[in-house]
């Protein structure tokens, strides 16, 4: 979740990235929470080609939440500030990734939960 991928991960379907910690903040009544989430976001190939001579055009990457229960995540903002390189490039869509509960229910994409 800090590192670049291989370029022979950049030929996989999927990239699985842990280390992000992704929560969202969630506003009821007077009171903000933090809920742990997954986020499936998609390749950009107009910036991937910058970086990456191959690349799966079609490739995925899944940011696990984590899963210690001391941590409950950095919440989500509409501009990515983390240490993924991949997300801070723009190699894969940060703003429009689909953000998902940890029961696997669809939330929304990031421009459209974050607070």
């Amino acid at each position: 979740g800090n590192r670049w991928p291989s370029n022979e991960a950049m030929m996989a379907d999927y990239i699985i990235s842990a280390h992000t910690h992704f929560a969202i903040s969630i506003k009821k009544e007077k009171y903000v929470y933090k809920e742990k989430v997954w986020v499936k976001s998609v390749l950009d190939a107009n910036i991937a080609e910058k970086y990456y001579k191959k690349f799966n055009s079609k490739i995925e990457m899944v940011s696990m939440p984590p899963f210690n229960d001391l941590i409950l995540g950095k919440p989500m903002k509409k501009e990515y500030d983390g240490s993924n390189p991949v997300f801070t490039s723009g190699v894969f869509d940060y703003l429009n990734a689909e953000v998902y509960d940890l029961k696997g229910n669809f939330i929304g994409s990031v421009k459209k939960i974050c607070l």
